[in-house]
């Protein structure tokens, strides 16, 4: 049963506004909420009916620590293709760094994530950015949309349960019918996890991210629900609960 939670904290503080909401959340819902730091996740007890939230490099070294399979990262444009409205290819950071332009374009680590956050190149003064990095890192690129307005949606069981602006104009909206299908075409999707959608300067509703429950910020989502997904996501990864 799972009745125990840690909670990442930095220094004595909780690591962000995310494990600040998540403490509060499970707290609230019973749970025994036990502080960790990084260098306390080897020897913190940790078992498969304990949920860990932080991090996503603490919670993935909490999977690797209880032997169970890493969940893959799911790119939109391999499962939602259709929702994204623009052009992507493959490519590396030798070959941005030895071909000029066309600007502007959107680029992101394809498989390491967390390498560094995606951006975009406008001129070749951009590229600073990528400086120092392994050349032979893959790389996804995308033709560059203009996005005035951003949200993330968050899903539950096949529902969406909460949308938070998170950049941008917030008095534009996206277009929930768009949002609502996209969940219903979304194959093998998780439990648990979140769909990141923008508004474009042409009024488009168009998808940005998928982002997986196990570590997903909560911009302000209910504290409850959010944890909900971290939970029901923990147990699906660690004791492969069949959802259906």
């Amino acid at each position: 049963m799972l009745d125990k939670a840690f909670v990442q904290q930095q220094w004595g503080q909780w690591l962000n506004d995310n494990c600040y909401s998540s403490w509060y959340g499970f707290s609230r819902m019973g749970f025994n909420v036990k502080p960790f730091e990084m260098k306390d996740i080897e020897t913190m007890g940790l078992t498969k009916e304990t949920i860990v939230h932080g991090g996503i490099k603490s919670v993935r070294q909490c999977f690797d620590i209880l032997g169970v399979e890493q969940p893959p990262i799911h790119n939109p444009q391999d499962y939602l293709k259709d929702y994204c409205n623009r052009d992507f290819h493959l490519s590396t950071i030798g070959e941005i760094n030895t071909t000029y332009g066309p600007y502007p374009i959107f680029i992101k680590p394809l498989t390491n994530h967390k390498l560094f956050t995606g951006f975009v190149i406008k001129n070749e003064m951009d590229k600073g950015r990528l400086y120092g990095l392994e050349p032979r890192t893959d790389l996804l690129v995308s033709s560059y949309v203009e996005m005035v307005s951003e949200y993330r949606c968050f899903i539950h069981r096949g529902k969406l349960v909460g949308s938070k602006n998170y950049t941008g104009d917030f008095t534009k909206n996206i277009d929930y019918n768009i949002v609502n299908q996209a969940i219903k075409d979304y194959k093998d999707q998780p439990i648990g996890y979140s769909l990141d959608f923008a508004v474009t300067d042409k009024g488009e509703t168009m998808l940005i991210e998928i982002n997986d429950g196990f570590a997903l910020g909560a911009y302000g989502l209910n504290p409850i629900t959010y944890c909900k997904i971290i939970m029901d996501r923990w147990n699906q990864i660690v004791n492969n609960n069949i959802w259906i």
